[in-house]
């Protein structure tokens, strides 16, 4: 090497997210089939092929409307600071949770 400079030999720790992550995703994965089986074993199969159908669609829905929500919320926000930027003036400010991500980041 031309710069002198020894490479570190040592390999570097892992951090406990990086360690347990994995094995965390890994039990619930594991429990969430052990639970199938158990309601599948007292309710029968059909049922829990219709609870796993009707949680999918619920989710899909419930997902939709945050998201048309926050699209709302997105066009309102970019359409006033239209309307701030041709009138010559300063854009709102943010407020509620885009105010917080904004200013976290």
């Amino acid at each position: 090497m031309t710069t002198g400079a020894s490479p570190s030999l040592a390999p570097k720790k892992r951090s406990r997210a990086r360690t347990f992550l994995p094995l965390g995703l890994v039990a619930w994965l594991v429990l969430e089939i052990w639970l199938l089986t158990v309601v599948a074993d007292a309710a029968g199969g059909l049922t829990v092929l219709a609870l796993l159908v009707g949680g999918a669609l619920l989710g899909t829905v419930v997902v939709k409307r945050a998201g048309r929500r926050a699209f709302r919320n997105l066009t309102s926000t970019f359409q006033q600071a239209q309307e701030a930027a041709r009138a010559g003036g300063v854009p709102p400010r943010l407020s509620g949770p885009a105010r917080r991500t904004a200013t976290a980041s």
